[in-house]
């Protein structure tokens, strides 16, 4: 669910910078340097810390995190941190097409994918318990426990990051377009 996110977080960040890519390419300064910025400092670290402390939650049940190894984290990291760059480049490749109007289907799509997946994961989504408790019926609601205060932080970082990055895109893009 969250790297689907991510995608779309990508995607979008590219129709916010889409004038600078337009003029100068998808890994021109200072585009995709906000966009890295929000992967290796943002992305990479809080999907880290939910894979390794929140594990059962962050596989949303659907895996035993004690059978999946620990080094497991890094190309699970790497997952989210790659999908957030490939959002961008597809949305650049899209974009530079000769069909620059097949970017907001594509955007479009990924949304409805993303509210899909959010619709038919909520119970999982809204619950906290072991892998084994979920299984039996045992969980509790997200703010019963720490979990529901760390998603909060975890959002509110996420959300923090994006809006700059999106405002210093806008900006950006409108310094491109004037040149």
């Amino acid at each position: 669910m969250v790297a689907l996110v991510n995608f779309a977080v990508g995607l979008a960040f590219l129709w916010l910078g889409r004038e600078r890519v337009r003029a100068d390419g998808p890994t021109a300064a200072p585009a995709f340097h906000l966009v890295a910025m929000h992967a290796g400092l943002v992305v990479a670290p809080l999907s880290l810390y939910l894979y390794a402390a929140h594990s059962d939650w962050a596989w949303m049940y659907l895996f035993d995190p004690a059978s999946v190894p620990s080094l497991a984290l890094v190309p699970v990291t790497a997952v989210h941190v790659g999908l957030l760059c490939a959002g961008w480049f597809v949305g650049a490749w899209l974009h530079r097409s000769e069909r620059p109007q097949r970017l907001l289907p594509v955007m479009g799509a990924t949304a409805l994918v993303v509210a899909l997946a959010a619709v038919l994961g909520f119970a999982r989504l809204t619950t906290a318990a072991t892998y084994e408790g979920y299984r039996l019926g045992a969980s509790v609601g997200l703010f019963d426990v720490e979990l529901g205060y760390v998603l909060g932080v975890v959002l509110l970082i996420s959300s923090v990051s994006v809006a700059y990055v999106a405002v210093e895109l806008s900006r950006d893009a409108r310094r491109a377009r004037t040149r």
